[in-house]
């Protein structure tokens, strides 16, 4: 395959490096999705957590903050297939929530993006920055754990 420039082959590594890890970890059985909101939360959380702590991923993610000038390209598909997909999904999965009167939030997609976020915190940030490695599936788990017990706390209609 020819490349025309070393933005278009980057573009088409992002995209289909991010845009497979985002899928994986976005599959979601249909008895999961029937879970209680807890599990799927949890279910969900762990399997983001793991593919943006992913070395391959946190590379991609360096390079699209170091290259992010060169190729401002290449940084939009990191976003559009990573973040964009999560929060979409995340967002119909609130919404749900919020229709059965589970919880109570203001908009679904903003408590989406803070859930990420929470998920992400400054461990994401470190290891992209090599401060850190990547958390230990025990360090995930209690990441996880936390996360949803204080963001279902934050969102509850009670």
């Amino acid at each position: 395959m020819k490349h025309e420039n070393v933005e278009e082959l980057i573009v088409e590594q992002f995209d289909r490096m991010v845009g497979k890890a985002s899928a994986d970890a976005l599959r979601l059985d249909p008895e999961l999705i029937a879970a209680p909101l807890e599990t799927v939360l949890t279910h969900l959380g762990r399997d983001l957590v793991f593919a943006f702590m992913d070395p391959s991923i946190l590379q991609l993610g360096r390079t699209a903050v170091i290259e992010a000038e060169r190729f401002p390209r290449a940084t939009r598909v990191y976003s559009e297939r990573g973040i964009e997909p999560a929060l979409a999904t995340l967002t119909r999965i609130l919404q749900d929530a919020s229709d059965r009167g589970d919880i109570k939030v203001r908009s679904c997609r903003q408590a989406a993006s803070q859930f990420i976020a929470m998920l992400r915190g400054n461990m994401h940030l470190e290891a992209v920055l090599e401060l850190r490695e990547p958390p230990s599936a025990a360090e995930v788990e209690a990441r996880v754990s936390a996360v949803v017990n204080g963001f279902l706390r934050g969102v509850a209609t009670q």
